[in-house]
């Protein structure tokens, strides 16, 4: 019954703009279809046609579409997550899970570059327990073979340009995905990879630029990402990031965060930092307002900064928390979440 329906769905493979139709399709199907009715979905929409030497499939046209929708798209996905739970069977779900055989990334994979690592383990737990374990030797087995082709096997600039393109949150996932599933060899080069200096264009761009510098690159992700940095690679490796300077002064990492106003941002960089780096930022902030192209952001930075230095860090390396006396501002690194207030 299934490709029965499928067969008579106007999908034009060859046109991008007909891919809304595949979102359509599986919501219909998804939400409507019977448990026997869709005995037979996960292999149907897998199925890869080939035209014109282009190869496609309904679930990877579908991932496509979604994931690039920016508005209500946690929403959708946990709805999609649901209805998978309720009208699926396990081995259908894990069909859909790690399907790709067109080589553009399995669903997982695209959400945890699209939304994060916490947010898709949210999602798989909604799912049958037997779910999380493939997922896992997944990452495990291609993890080191992803960040190749992601980092390595394509120009930089090719890199920066989907970042850039994608926005949201996937710039700083991405690098997460890095550190997190890197082999020896690659962590060794992950801080000359993502804090060299590109020409696209006429712009001066590195991947950690990209990520920090990002209006939607949320304080929790940032925190969490120098958190892992600092567990993995080091309070050092933690400073050449803050420190991190893309063009000018007023784009070094804290700085550009600084003249922004996002507080808990700057609290989570100072608080990684250790007596001699945060030093560093000390001077750095305090020299700034002698800067020519520094004059019109003067005032809001010192006010920004007095509030940094008002927090009263304290940071507890092993319950890996930020506690602050700011309202609002203390946060579990691992988590993400607001801590209860503690005076220090």
């Amino acid at each position: 019954m299934f490709e029965e329906f499928l067969s008579k769905v106007p999908i034009g493979w060859d046109r991008p703009q007909s891919y809304s139709n595949a979102v359509e399709v599986i919501r219909y199907c998804l939400k409507n279809g019977s448990k026997e009715q869709l005995s037979k979905f996960a292999n149907s929409a897998t199925f890869v046609y080939e035209i014109q030497e282009k190869k496609f499939s309904i679930w990877n046209t579908f991932n496509d579409t979604i994931f690039t929708n920016q508005i209500g798209f946690d929403r959708d996905i946990q709805v999609l997550i649901e209805f998978m739970a309720e009208k699926l069977n396990v081995d259908d779900i894990k069909i859909l899970m790690l399907h790709d055989d067109i080589g553009k990334g399995p669903f997982f994979l695209r959400l945890i570059l699209w939304e994060g690592i916490r947010f898709t383990w949210e999602m798989i737990d909604l799912l049958p327990a037997n779910v999380r374990e493939p997922v896992n030797i997944y990452l495990k087995n291609n993890g080191p073979q992803i960040i190749h082709k992601m980092f390595f096997s394509n120009g930089t600039e090719t890199l920066l340009a989907k970042m850039r393109q994608l926005g949201r949150m996937y710039s700083i996932n991405i690098l997460q995905f890095y550190l997190d599933n890197g082999n020896k060899e690659q962590l060794a080069q992950f801080m000359e990879t993502i804090t060299s200096i590109h020409y696209v264009g006429s712009a001066k761009r590195s991947l950690w630029g990209a990520a920090s510098l990002h209006t939607f690159t949320t304080d929790n992700t940032i925190n969490e990402f120098l958190g892992c940095v600092s567990e993995k690679l080091g309070k050092k490796a933690v400073k050449k990031l803050v420190l991190h300077k893309e063009n000018n002064e007023l784009d070094v990492v804290i700085i550009y965060a600084l003249r922004k106003s996002w507080a808990d941002r700057c609290i989570a960089m100072f608080a990684y930092l250790d007596d001699e780096g945060r030093d560093e930022v000390r001077h750095l902030v305090e020299s700034l307002p002698s800067h020519t192209d520094v004059e019109r952001y003067g005032q809001q930075l010192k006010d920004n900064w007095d509030e940094v230095e008002l927090s009263k860090i304290k940071y507890t390396h092993g319950k890996n928390t930020l506690l602050t006396e700011t309202p609002g501002m203390g946060h579990n690194v691992e988590t993400g979440l607001p801590l209860v207030m503690t005076h220090v």
